[in-house]
């Protein structure tokens, strides 16, 4: 059988299915080229490229939903925020969708696992608890778990998602990078128009950054500590077996200390656009240390 999470979603029988040698698959990737459908790869490549693909389109999915509310607390002083919060709304579902629509491609039928999964999509932790084990069945990044919406308080509400772009969509960006460059070439291609959107996205959190940083520096400072180790956490471990499997494949291409390093002080990263702004930041190399030993994943 293939990994157990698959089970009833594959439209073939993984038993009987001609998969390629792992020396012809590779030849491909060592070589710069791109696969493009599931007979040019492996088992094992096939089920760890769907195990990624899902994660990012539940990732995405939730992150709409999880959006959705915003729209009721758009500052009424700015009236394009209730053209633009809609539309980032919007951005999310097709960026899923994008996702989706790969994953069919290859054998895995992603609309039963969203008829399977949605009802989740709208689970968040209660305000105030740290996530020890995964609640849910869907493969959301971690940091989907926490509330963005703080019911009767919009000025925190908003602040929490102007924090949440200008600090999560970076990193996430940070991480599109890798799939952008990954040897499946659906993938890449998606992510290619995903990562296009996403800086739209990280723009308009720098903007709102910069100005509620200037109006309530204590609130966003607050409110920033509260979400820095959540985003953390989300690039992984610094020993992950996985991310070395998956470099290997040419799904990755960077360790998660190089990305998280790049975001942190990379032409676009969180120091460069903190520059606008004035928060206070833990400094890289301390950064790295606390994520290296765990304590992020023990704040969040």
């Amino acid at each position: 059988m293939p990994n157990e999470w698959m089970r009833g979603y594959l439209t073939f029988n993984p038993e009987t299915f001609k998969w390629a040698e792992y020396d012809s698959m590779m030849r491909v990737i060592e070589g710069g080229g791109k696969l493009t459908k599931i007979e040019q790869m492996t088992r094992e490549y096939y089920e760890n490229l769907a195990y990624l693909m899902v994660s990012q389109m539940d990732s995405e999915y939730v992150g709409a939903y999880g959006y959705m509310p915003i729209t009721y607390v758009a500052p009424r002083f700015d009236p394009e925020e209730l053209r633009h919060v809609p539309q980032i709304v919007h951005d999310e579902f097709v960026h899923g969708t994008r996702i989706k629509d790969c994953l069919e491609l290859v054998g895995f039928n992603a609309d039963k696992w969203i008829e399977d999964h949605q009802g989740f999509y709208n689970f968040r932790l209660e305000s105030g608890v740290i996530l020890e084990t995964r609640p849910m069945r869907d493969f959301r990044v971690s940091i989907f778990y926490y509330p963005i919406v703080c019911e009767g308080d919009s000025i925190t509400t908003w602040a929490n998602f102007s924090i949440f772009q200008f600090l999560q969509d970076r990193g996430a960006g940070e991480q599109l990078k890798d799939a952008i460059n990954s040897s499946f070439e659906p993938w890449s291609r998606e992510n290619q128009k995903i990562m296009r959107e996403e800086n739209r996205h990280i723009l308009h959190g720098d903007r709102w950054m910069a100005k509620l940083y200037k109006q309530n520096p204590e609130l966003i400072q607050g409110l920033f500590d509260m979400w820095w180790p959540r985003s953390m956490v989300t690039f992984g471990h610094p020993a992950s077996e996985r991310n070395n499997l998956w470099r290997k494949l040419g799904l990755k291409r960077r360790t998660n200390e190089e990305v998280l390093r790049d975001f942190l002080d990379g032409p676009n990263g969180i120091h460069a656009a903190n520059e606008n702004v004035g928060l206070k930041i833990t400094p890289t190399d301390l950064a790295v240390a606390s994520w290296k030993s765990g304590y992020y994943e023990r704040q969040a």
